[in-house]
């Protein structure tokens, strides 16, 4: 009797379950892919990193990973905690937007990078720049380069550099302020700030904490 009962029990369930199914597995679904949506986008916003400065790397042909990852630690090592979450990130944008005539090893990424660049110089994403002979001489007629009787610093003199150890393919290019329009200030909120910290950023990397 007791086996019927527990049978029948489970064929009630089993209809109960096919009968929702039927009418509400849409709904099941949709539900299902709306918590997997938010889950990743919660995910992603907690791994996501508020970066206290960008730096920009412009150069000709890309610049070696191992270089790169190098000079963002002795930036970070360096550098104030702007947003004030007790960790100092700095992002480093390596564009390599091809020789003067545009020409490169891969057009397209080329062509990529030079439209990327061309909008970080115009919203001041990077103010600090760290560049290439060639690059100076393409864009000092446009006033990018906050450089000092037209003689860019070289990175191999700056004291921070003597710290990095696979910084060959960096030690000739050159690092400096970018130029800024200062109506921007009043248009973008903390410009000015970010600006002034990035002055004492490159300050420390060229002479240390004198």
């Amino acid at each position: 009797m007791t086996d019927k009962m527990e049978d029948k029990k489970k064929e009630v369930c089993r209809k109960n379950w096919e009968n929702f199914w039927y009418y509400h597995k849409f709904h099941v679904i949709i539900g299902v892919f709306v918590i997997a949506v938010i889950a990743v986008f919660v995910r992603d916003k907690l791994k996501q990193i508020d970066y206290d400065y960008t730096v920009a790397v412009v150069t000709a042909e890309g610049i070696p990973q191992e270089a790169l990852g190098e000079l963002q630690s002795v930036l970070e090592n360096i550098a104030s905690d702007r947003n004030n979450d007790k960790k100092v990130h700095v992002l480093i944008q390596n564009y390599a937007i091809g020789n003067k005539n545009g020409e490169s090893s891969n057009p397209q990424i080329t062509m990529a990078n030079q439209q990327k660049f061309i909008v970080d110089a115009q919203t001041g994403t990077s103010m600090l720049l760290i560049y290439t002979d060639e690059v100076y001489e393409m864009y000092k007629k446009q006033g990018l380069f906050a450089v000092e009787d037209g003689t860019p610093v070289k990175m191999g003199e700056c004291s921070a550099f003597t710290e990095m150890k696979d910084g060959d393919s960096l030690r000739n290019l050159n690092i400096s302020l970018r130029n800024i329009d200062e109506s921007l200030w009043s248009k973008k909120k903390d410009l000015k700030a970010y600006y002034e910290d990035s002055e004492r950023l490159l300050e420390r990397f060229m002479y240390g904490d004198k």
